[in-house]
Order: structure tokens, then sequence, then C-alpha cells
């Protein structure tokens, strides 16, 4: 499992056609592919399973843990997002608020797009 920032500060600032915001790249697609928003409250989670496809677990409002292949529970927070491989047993929970957006192709690369890895 690999945990990646995504915020303000290594985004890419956009200002064509008067425009101001920061865009974080989630991806480039031609495989099949979805997206879902997952919202979790205190003592939801994510049963512990195999990714059926490469799986992007982007949190975009709270905090709570994410487990991969060593079942080992790791802080989240929003700002960061969790990348499971295909095949790669995990699980994701909180025990208090959480919200993310998980996008899942076998088409994934986060490397490509996010330069800050968090060290564990």
């Amino acid at each position: 499992m690999d945990i990646f920032r995504f915020n303000s500060n290594n985004g890419r600032g956009i200002e064509a056609y008067g425009s101001h915001f920061t865009l974080n790249a989630i991806g480039h697609f031609e495989e099949p592919s979805h997206m879902v928003l997952m919202s979790f409250t205190s003592g939801d989670l994510v049963g512990r399973h195999d990714a059926t496809l490469a799986q992007l677990f982007y949190v975009i409002e709270g905090c709570g843990w994410v487990a991969g292949k060593d079942d080992i529970k790791r802080p989240i927070q929003d700002g960061e997002a969790a990348f499971w491989i295909k095949g790669e047993a995990h699980s994701s929970g909180t025990n208090t608020h959480m919200k993310a957006i998980v996008v899942e192709s076998d088409g994934l690369n986060p490397q490509q797009f996010m330069a800050e890895k968090i060290a564990f």
C-alpha cells in the first residue's frame, strides 16, 4: 500500500480563463473504471477484501485508517490518498467520520501524477 498527499501545495495552479484554483490530477483511463463517494460515520468500516481492480482511496473530509497487505492500520486524513494494487487485501474505516472518493481502474498509476509519497 502507498499513501499519497494531495493538496494545494503539490497541485498545479490553474489560471486560464480567469480561473484561480488548484488541480490535482487523478489519472487518465482507457480501461473500464468507476468512481464512487464513500461516506463513513463513527465506527464504519470496509471489511478486509482483495481489490478487484487497482484502487485509489482519496480522503476528502475527516480522518480514519487504511490497511494494506500487511493488515497494519495506518492513519489517513483529508488531503491524503491510499493506493492498493489489483488483488491486494485491504480495509479502511474511521472512529469519527470520513468521506473518500474511490477510483478503481487497472489503468491507475498515481506515481505518475502525485509527487509526494508519505513514508511509514
